[in-house]
């Protein structure tokens, strides 16, 4: 019930597209896009927004609420886990004023998941079944979706929401155990080690880097800031409805599965989702790289990295003795060629087997 009512749809959907994101666009540009390194720190930095910080707030404001409600006999909602701060007065249009706020801040929250959700669905229509991303089709589905809330929220919540959140797990773990058997499933447990190794020795830099001294904070407005917004517009909701259904356990109990066992489920689940498609997103890279990469190999001239000799252009069969011009080796671009060529433009008629670019480059 924790993650159907804290991530959700969410998780589904950024499980894989957050990783293949950062994959391709690396934060604060800290390495090459499409690789080894880009794929470290886009698992990196997904644990890090599915994380300990996300599920920290969520279980702050639940513990909170659940101490007051069970230990103090107030009332499950916010107001009360103010009464060290302001007394009695939270009894009054205080108190009122406050659980108001987080009504208004869940609403948000809500507006912000169902519109993410009608476009994410809406989307998936698109592709799988070629109906129209259409606006139409938006509404459509964001008015089922509210409907579908009102009603499991009318019935009682181990009837209702128990029962459907037990039946998405189980659908999730199903989804989860394909895609670990259809592998590349040794590639898929490394990348989970490896990312909660690279997300636990990384937390305190990811943690308070805003960039300062480069000022592009264009990631942190995308992403990191985007979410600790969204985690905590939620925070009110999740943080009652987890404390409403911990009643009988201790704090540690509470931490523990509010904390650190959502968190490596998280993990996981963008490790194996997530994380195949960055793995196949590179073999498909590879592979078609891979011809472009033998020919700069075999032009490369034996027992040198820095001068070009004798070339054969792959889009004619005539050779071309060139210079390096304008590229040079350097450590940042040690996978690099050591320099670059310009193939003889093919003539008009000429059939070259592929599409040369223009220039004939």
């Amino acid at each position: 019930m924790l993650f159907q009512a804290g991530m959700g749809l969410a998780l589904v959907f950024w499980g894989v597209s957050e990783p293949i994101t950062h994959y391709s666009d690396p934060p604060f540009h800290e390495a090459e896009p499409n690789t080894t390194a880009a794929a470290q720190l886009a698992m990196q930095y997904s644990f890090f927004h599915w994380g300990l910080h996300a599920w920290g707030v969520f279980a702050l404001v639940g513990l909170a609420v659940a101490y007051f409600n069970f230990r103090r006999d107030a009332r499950g909602i916010i107001s009360p886990i103010f009464y060290p701060l302001l007394g009695e007065r939270i009894n009054g249009p205080i108190g009122k004023a406050i659980d108001i706020v987080a009504i208004l801040v869940t609403l948000i929250g809500v507006a912000v998941s169902l519109g993410q959700g009608g476009l994410q669905i809406g989307a998936g229509f698109d592709t799988s079944l070629g109906y129209s991303n259409t606006l139409t089709l938006q509404l459509i589905i964001i008015v089922g979706t509210a409907v579908a809330y009102m009603l499991s929220a009318a019935t009682p919540t181990l009837i209702s929401v128990k029962w459907l959140s037990n039946i998405s797990f189980i659908v999730g773990d199903f989804l989860v155990v394909y895609l670990l058997i259809v592998g590349p499933t040794v590639s898929q447990i490394n990348a989970l080690t490896q990312g909660i190794g690279d997300y636990l020795q990384n937390l305190l830099h990811m943690s308070l880097n805003v960039n300062a001294f480069n000022q592009d904070t264009d990631f942190l407005g995308k992403f990191t800031g985007f979410y600790w917004g969204w985690w905590i517009t939620w925070a009110p909701f999740v943080g009652v409805f987890a404390a409403r259904i911990s009643r009988g356990r201790t704090i540690r109990e509470f931490i523990l599965g509010m904390l650190i066992v959502p968190t490596l489920i998280c993990a996981a689940w963008f490790a194996i989702a997530g994380g195949r498609q960055s793995i196949s997103t590179r073999a498909w890279a590879a592979r078609s790289l891979r011809p472009s990469i033998r020919i700069l190999e075999e032009t490369r001239p034996r027992g040198s990295s820095n001068s070009c000799s004798t070339i054969r252009c792959p889009y004619s069969s005539r050779s071309s003795r060139s210079s390096c011009s304008g590229y040079s080796s350097s450590p940042a671009r040690t996978r690099g060629p050591s320099c670059w060529v310009r193939c003889p433009p093919v003539a008009s008629g000429t059939s070259t087997g592929s599409s040369a670019s223009p220039g004939g480059w």
